[in-house]
């Protein structure tokens, strides 16, 4: 009996270990996932062209990710969350450019959009498409790049552009 209640034990272990290692899967699954819905959906407005506010944003080129914009959108969500603050200025007084470039990004030019209280990416663009300065930002053809991120509810997109003197 003592054996049956040993192997019994290391299936439940066995078990634990498989769905926690699912659990990871999923969160590594879920931030790529979110750089691809984002990306596509900032590239789909972009496309398009839309309205923001009363003025027609014509169809811009796409963006292309960039993993340093991300890592800044996710610290920057980060700290917002853990220090309960929630604006572009870092608490060090930092803007969104001095931030990516700390982490090496090289671009001329940062824009950023910040949302708090959203559950998922699709509804953070929606809102960000509706308000004029947000939408302004996601439909800028001076930027070529974009990382988002978020930490709980804190929600912050970066732009950026390596070429803004050659942009019209």
């Amino acid at each position: 009996m003592k054996g049956i209640k040993f192997y019994f034990y290391i299936l439940i272990m066995v078990i634990m270990v498989i769905i926690l290692q699912s659990c990871e899967d999923n969160v590594e699954n879920k931030n790529e996932n979110l750089s691809i819905i984002m990306l596509q959906e900032v590239n789909k407005l972009r496309k398009q062209g839309c309205n923001c506010g009363d003025e027609y944003m014509p169809p811009v080129s796409e963006l292309k990710w960039n993993e340093l914009l991300e890592k800044a959108a996710y610290l920057h969500s980060k700290d917002m969350y853990e220090n309960n603050y929630f604006d572009h200025f870092g608490l060090d007084s930092s803007l969104p450019i001095q931030r990516a470039a700390k982490l090496g990004y090289t671009g001329t030019a940062v824009g950023e959009n910040i949302a708090h209280g959203f559950i998922n990416a699709k509804d953070v663009i929606e809102a960000w498409k509706n308000s004029i300065s947000h939408c302004k930002n996601m439909m800028d053809s001076c930027y070529d790049e974009m990382g988002a991120s978020h930490y709980k509810d804190y929600w912050t997109q970066e732009f950026g552009s390596n070429n803004i003197f050659e942009k019209k």
